[in-house]
Order: C-alpha cells, then structure tokens, then sequence
C-alpha cells in the first residue's frame, strides 16, 4: 500500500504532499502548495481513504470466494512450502478443521449407538419392503 507523506518545505516555504514510487526512488508528488500542517492533514486523509479502499477490496475478494465457494490460495500451501511459517499455520489450521470433523463423526457414531433401531442394516429395510409388496400381490 502506498503510504502518502508531507514532503518539504519547497523553495518558497510550502510544502507538499507524495509518495515512494515502486520500483523507483522518486516521490510521486500528488498535491503542493500547502502549509506544513495542512499537508499533514491531507496526507493522512489520503491514507485513511487508501486503507478503507483496500479494506473493500479485501471483503469483497472475501465474499466472492465465499459465494463461489473458492479456497483461498494459503490453504495451498503446504503442498510446495512446506517448511515456512505460513505453510506450518495452513498446516495446522486444516488440521484442526480434520480434527473437528472426526469429533463430528464419532459423535455422530455416539447418537446411532443410543439409537439401535437406526443401527439395522440395508437388507433389512429391502427385506421388509419386498414381503410388503409379496403380501399385496397376495391379496
């Protein structure tokens, strides 16, 4: 994020405001003309608009992956950076979501065993529907 700063005084005692070019070591100037504290002013205005730009940016990003049920590229890192900090908190956090759903998944297990009737296998239920069915075409 570009980070805007008073730059000055100028020859004629006003200063103005600007910030470092990437890749360049020239300040990109973006107002002149202005007292000192005016441009403190301004600059930090323009900061706080650039923040509150890039924090939209983020939760619309946000929202879009969720909506389009995207992953986001961190959870991919692990495959091929396995040894940096980022991958080892990826790691950690996948394994807590596996971790959650296997407590999911017993205690899933858990209710089924309190209900035995739930527990009867497959052929039973097919069991049961073809002598309904052999008993209607009894009748």
């Amino acid at each position: 994020m570009l980070t805007h700063v008073p730059i000055g005084p100028m020859p004629d005692g006003t200063y103005a405001i600007g910030y470092s070019t990437p890749g360049c070591s020239v300040m990109t100037v973006v107002s002149t003309g202005m007292t000192k504290q005016r441009a403190q002013e301004e600059a930090a205005r323009l900061n706080e608009e650039q923040q509150a730009r890039a924090d939209k940016i983020l939760r619309d990003q946000e929202h879009r992956n969720r909506v389009l049920g995207l992953t986001p590229a961190i959870d991919y890192l692990p495959d091929w950076m396995p040894d940096t900090p980022v991958a080892i908190a990826a790691r950690m956090k996948v394994a807590d979501a596996e971790q959650q759903k296997r407590a999911a998944a017993i205690e899933r297990d858990r209710q089924l065993q309190m209900r035995p009737e739930t527990l009867r296998p497959v052929t039973d239920y097919l069991s049961e529907i073809e002598l309904a069915d052999g008993a209607e075409e009894g009748e």
